[in-house]
């Protein structure tokens, strides 16, 4: 079972006294709804709920949540069957976004599609009967993060030849949103008694202690003494076969490295915002007085603030795997947009274990991971049948293998 804070119901068609009785049949201590009671909503105690804005195709609330002191803003819909009709819902939108600054999402049934994807069955969709409701949900700066379960959300229920299906409902987010939650999952229910399957939205912020393993810096190879340390830390002698020498520089030149940026560079985020701060501060002290050593202090702060914003594209870049962009293209925004959705495709929700039954939370997950790989490597070894190999014909001569046996010259390595 889902402990969910706050419902909302499309075209529940109850009156302002109706609502207040399902209300305390639901359990839930607030209800609103709105014109013709197309939206019915409802919320627990440790939501604070402010209605901002209320028509007949949308409520928009500030939603303060007090056991993590959280702020959004949260917009359900339920959009008019016709495209003429809609455009006042996507003009009220447009409105709203110019006053929201902060994590924002609109959810509910938009009547409308973004992609040919988006449906199955009967006439090819138009791309042109999207064009406001995309237009607009680039204009509010949403994205879609995604889903889990049937691609469709609503079916007219025909027989087979005549079934249409689309994904008429949806969840959309701003940046903002992203950055707020660091994990989002929306999930398409299955329909009980309508031709609208149920969503359900669970937004955490379960900061999980990770694993930090070493990773090459590629902004590194700029700095004056990082050769000198790679040459140093590289004859270290070690002793034992190539490989295990090899493996044993690598893991000594890792952790070197590691001391060394941190000792020396620092954390860089953070240097990006002193500098910032720094910068700041000598261009008011010039204002005041246009000295010849103000100006000075003020340049050097500049290029200084220049090099470590340098470093932090560098970084910006390796983590989002940009390869297209050019040396000096600075979009900080678009690289941590990049970032987060890298990171949103890579967790896991849910996994099948060894019995073949779907199992979910984190937990979870890692001991049915732990129990399938166990079963695996714990298994008896069985001796290979080498007879098939030796039916092979052998391509590789005695001085081949002893070419490849043979240890590289500092030519061949560079």
């Amino acid at each position: 079972m889902h402990r969910i804070d706050f419902v909302a119901l499309q075209e529940p068609f109850l009156s302002s006294d109706q609502i207040d009785d399902y209300r305390n049949k639901l359990g839930y201590d607030n209800a609103v709804s709105n014109a013709r009671s197309k939206n019915g909503c409802f919320w627990n105690s440790n939501l604070t709920c402010t209605v901002k804005s209320k028509r007949r195709q949308q409520i928009t609330f500030h939603i303060h949540h007090t056991n993590n002191d959280n702020n959004f803003w949260f917009t359900i819909v339920y959009a008019r069957s016709r495209a003429i009709k809609r455009r006042r819902l996507w003009n009220k939108l447009r409105s709203l976004s110019r006053q929201i600054h902060a994590p924002w999402s609109i959810a509910g049934d938009f009547n409308s599609i973004m992609t040919t994807e988006e449906k199955s069955g009967g006439n090819p969709h138009c791309l042109s009967k999207s064009t406001d409701f995309i237009s607009c949900m680039e204009e509010c700066g949403m994205t879609d993060p995604g889903f889990t379960g049937s691609p469709f959300t609503w079916c007219n229920g025909r027989s087979r030849g005549r079934r249409i299906s689309k994904r008429l409902d949806g969840v959309l987010m701003n940046e903002e949103w992203d950055e707020a939650f660091n994990s989002v999952r929306i999930d398409h229910q299955s329909k009980t008694g309508s031709d609208h399957k149920l969503l359900l939205i669970r937004c955490t912020n379960d900061r999980q202690k990770v694993i930090k393993y070493f990773k090459f810096l590629n902004f590194w190879t700029d700095r004056e003494d990082f050769l000198s340390l790679v040459e140093s830390c590289w004859n270290t002698n070690v002793q034992g076969n190539p490989m295990w020498i090899l493996q044993q520089k690598l893991k000594a030149l890792a952790k070197s490295l590691s001391r060394w940026s941190r000792d020396t560079i620092g954390d860089v985020q953070e240097n990006v915002k002193q500098m910032e701060e720094n910068t700041r501060l000598q261009e008011e002290a010039y204002d005041l007085d246009d000295s010849e050593e103000n100006r000075q202090e003020l340049h050097k702060s500049q290029a200084e603030y220049i090099r470590w914003l340098k470093m932090q594209d560098s970084i910006l870049k390796q983590k989002a795997r940009v390869k297209w962009a050019e040396e000096g293209d600075t979009n900080s925004k678009y690289f941590h947009s990049v970032i987060r959705e890298r990171r949103r495709k890579t967790q896991l929700h849910m996994i099948k274990n060894r019995d073949g039954d779907w199992v979910e939370g984190n937990r979870n997950i890692a001991q049915a991971a732990i129990e399938h790989f166990s079963e695996i490597f714990s298994q008896p070894n069985n001796t290979s049948d080498m007879e098939i190999v030796r039916k092979c014909e052998k391509l590789i001569t005695d001085a081949d293998n002893e070419l490849l046996q043979h240890t590289p010259t500092i030519e061949e390595v560079k």
